[in-house]
């Protein structure tokens, strides 16, 4: 009888084999990938077989879970993205600083991000508090995707006072995209620290990891943009916005090359182990501000709240 590990080992070899093959077919198709159809279409396919996981693991728990038609409209969308020269400026940029890193993983990023991209635009009607969720009295309509998106508005939620838990919440995000901390250490704690835990990644063996992923060949400009969108599309009635030391900071250049902070690729600049404890130091900060606003707001339960937090020494 096969154990659950020769089952995991079998599995870590198959995937072993792909990534193998699939560069091997980048290297056959770089660097003039074009003219080369036979060569890029067996090459996309090794990689939607590498990646189609990864997909489906974002999607998890989320309203488009085994939606087949919606999945196959993300891979389409990931198609037209790495058939593009800048994704294999991107890699062998990447190989400058990870030289172990391999085309298969440095494309599952790109279809992990196409992923949330795609999950944002229609995510953000299915869980909308201001529409209805009811199934049954045609408030709802398919989307070409097979999705569901609300049509009729039910109530406005501006008003309502939001929770103590939303308001903690609330003074953790503010504490780190208000402040006027290193740009590139905000938004990988944004995407290790919060972005995990609200896309349910938590059980992924490392939220680090997982963030890693998700900005690959992504600009600050992107994922600062995709980090609020998210955000707020995914959360009720919490919402966040990007603090104007940071925005300037993105608008700034950078060191003293022609693009600006917010045009840079941080994947490229920095390697996983350059980032290790950017998120320990930024969820330090954000806490001990959090602490100062709670205690100042004079809000009891909330103050309470936080002790509890603080005391037990856990996140949000």
């Amino acid at each position: 009888m096969v154990t659950d590990e020769e089952k995991r080992e079998e599995n870590r070899r198959k995937r072993r084999e792909k990534k193998q093959q699939i560069q091997k077919l980048y290297e056959e198709v770089s660097p003039d990938f074009r003219g080369k159809e036979e060569q890029w279409q067996e090459l996309l396919k090794a990689l939607d077989q590498y990646s189609y996981p990864a997909v489906e693991a974002i999607l998890q728990n989320t309203p488009f879970e085994n939606n087949t038609a919606f999945i196959n409209e993300i891979i389409s969308e990931t198609h037209a993205a790495v058939y593009n020269e800048k994704v294999f400026i991107g890699y062998r940029r990447m190989l400058e600083n990870n030289p172990e890193c391999m085309f298969a993983d440095y494309c599952r990023g790109i279809y992990r991000h196409k992923a949330l991209d795609y999950m944002i635009r229609e995510i953000k009607n299915l869980n909308n508090p201001l529409y209805a969720a009811d199934k049954g009295d045609g408030n709802r309509k398919r989307t070409g995707s097979g999705g569901w998106v609300l049509v009729r508005p039910v109530h406005d939620l501006s008003d309502r006072e939001l929770s103590a838990e939303e308001r903690f919440i609330q003074h953790y995000v503010d504490a780190g995209v208000q402040s006027s901390t290193n740009p590139f250490h905000i938004i990988f704690w944004c995407y290790s620290k919060i972005l995990s835990v609200i896309l349910g990644q938590t059980g992924c063996n490392s939220a680090d990891t997982w963030a890693w992923e998700q900005m690959q060949s992504r600009t600050m400009n992107e994922l600062s943009d995709g980090f609020v969108k998210l955000f707020n599309s995914t959360m009720r009635a919490v919402r966040i916005k990007w603090g104007p030391e940071y925005l300037k900071r993105l608008a700034e250049p950078y060191k003293d090359r022609p693009e600006t902070m917010g045009e840079i690729v941080l994947t490229n600049e920095f390697t996983q182990q350059n980032a290790k404890n950017w998120v320990a130091r930024m969820h330090e900060k954000a806490i001990k501000k959090t602490g100062e606003m709670i205690y100042r707001s004079h809000d009891v339960e909330l103050i309470q709240m936080a002790e509890y937090h603080f005391q037990k020494k856990s996140g949000v």
